[in-house]
């Protein structure tokens, strides 16, 4: 059986505001872009942000665990509801 690369660059990731709604005073999205994305990835970081924001986790973990061969888990996966796919490029 063939390993697979579970691997990812993220290239860019910023939470921005958002502004394609007038009622949406207080709605923010992650913009990310990723070599590719693997499935739950972006659910998983969202939750991670989530705790970061909460201050359960560091920023500084949050780094540690996107980046660390050792331990690559991020534990909390967000909820799916709430969260939006606004567009795909490639």
């Amino acid at each position: 059986m063939e390993e697979q690369n579970t691997i990812r660059e993220i290239t860019y990731a910023k939470i921005e505001k958002a502004n394609f709604s007038p009622m949406a005073t207080d709605i923010y999205f992650l913009n990310i872009k990723a070599s590719g994305f693997l499935k739950y990835m972006v659910r998983y970081i969202m939750g991670a942000l989530l705790e970061v924001g909460q201050k359960k986790i560091t920023v500084s973990d949050f780094q540690k665990k996107l980046t660390s061969k050792l331990d690559p888990s991020l534990k909390k996966k967000a909820a799916a509801h709430g969260l939006h796919l606004i567009e795909i490029t490639y």
